[in-house]
């Protein structure tokens, strides 16, 4: 016993609080289970809403392994960067850049050849005019709350995505003219 009368050590002084044990997260084999069956039902969902049935084929699973690169990469930037004491505000900036730049690689090839400046000219002065008013808008949002920002930013993703996927054009083999 100590000498408090009790047989739990204290730290500090007598009369304050003790602080509580933190409790850490066990990868235990039920959360193992119940992660790949929550992978089985996405693949699942995924495969009877697209009807594609060879999303376990090595070529699936080797494009998601090539995609998902650039986010781990970032991950290990930032990981490296906060241990280093160092706070990059960049990375998602330095992953926007690389999207930007696939954008004009691609984008381009989409215009009939007239117009293919003016077209290229139109979309970048948007997205300079949206680089503009995003700052006072995203002002107004976050005096909305958080909440309401990151769903507004949510709801703008999925909007892009299907306005990503509403682009049914291949353009190889493709005449330019």
């Amino acid at each position: 016993m100590s000498q408090h009368g009790s047989d739990t050590a204290t730290t500090g002084r007598p009369g304050e609080p003790q602080a509580q044990p933190t409790r850490r997260f066990r990868l235990t084999t039920p959360y193992v289970l119940l992660g790949l069956a929550v992978l089985i039902v996405l693949f699942s969902i995924v495969s009877a809403i697209t009807g594609a049935n060879d999303l376990t084929s090595g070529g699936t699973i080797g494009a998601a392994i090539a995609l998902a690169v650039p986010l781990a990469m970032t991950g290990l930037g930032g990981l490296w960067a906060e241990r280093a004491g160092v706070v990059n505000i960049g990375l998602e900036g330095q992953m926007l850049l690389g999207t930007w730049g696939a954008l004009y690689a691609y984008t381009p090839e989409l215009y009939p050849t007239a117009s293919r400046a003016t077209g290229m000219g139109a979309a970048g002065a948007m997205a300079r005019l949206g680089g503009l008013v995003a700052p006072s808008v995203m002002t107004f949002v976050v005096t909305l709350g958080l909440g309401v920002a990151i769903g507004l930013f949510a709801g703008l993703l999925v909007i892009a995505a299907l306005a990503a996927l509403a682009i049914d054009a291949e353009t190889r083999q493709a005449s330019l003219a």
